[in-house]
């Protein structure tokens, strides 16, 4: 067998550069995710991606007719 050494490099290299490029991402940045609090809404960032998590505050229904629940009390004076 006669396989020269031109032969044989490029297929080293494009092992090596595979196996840098799949060990790349999953060793950068596994578990860097913080979150902050501002008050209405949480705030959660990784590199590449921000999420926002908001919740409107809990109301009560207007109350129009003071502390009565229904305009009855106005209706026979």
């Amino acid at each position: 067998m006669n396989i020269k050494l031109r032969f044989i490099a490029p297929l080293l290299l494009a092992g090596a550069a595979a196996a840098v490029i799949t060990a790349a991402p999953n060793s950068s940045a596994a578990g860097l995710r913080t979150c902050s609090d501002g008050g209405g809404a949480t705030l959660c960032q990784r590199p590449g991606n921000a999420e926002i998590h908001a919740e409107p505050p809990q109301v009560s229904a207007p109350r129009v007719y003071g502390p009565f629940s229904s305009p009855v009390p106005f209706l026979f004076n």
